[in-house]
């Protein structure tokens, strides 16, 4: 879908090369964000683990990794 909303962004020259987006594919990404990150912390709930693990995803390739593994936990009862 982001490939789609670039492209639109791009034909209707609303595309930002400076900042690398435009007007639709912003605006998809604010009404994602928001789902992305409930399922996320969700996930972390299952496996046992607080929502607040997620903002392990801030430092970048070890809290990327270590989130990644989290995620591929089986779900505790």
């Amino acid at each position: 879908m982001t490939v789609v909303t670039n492209q639109l962004d791009i034909q209707y020259e609303v595309w930002s090369a400076e900042y690398g987006i435009g007007y639709s594919s912003g605006l998809y990404t604010l009404a994602v964000i928001v789902p992305s990150v409930s399922i996320l912390v969700r996930r972390l709930h299952d496996v046992g683990k607080s929502g607040w693990m997620a903002l392990l995803l801030l430092l970048p390739i070890i809290g990327w990794i270590w989130v990644g593994i989290l995620l591929f936990q089986p779900s505790k009862a």
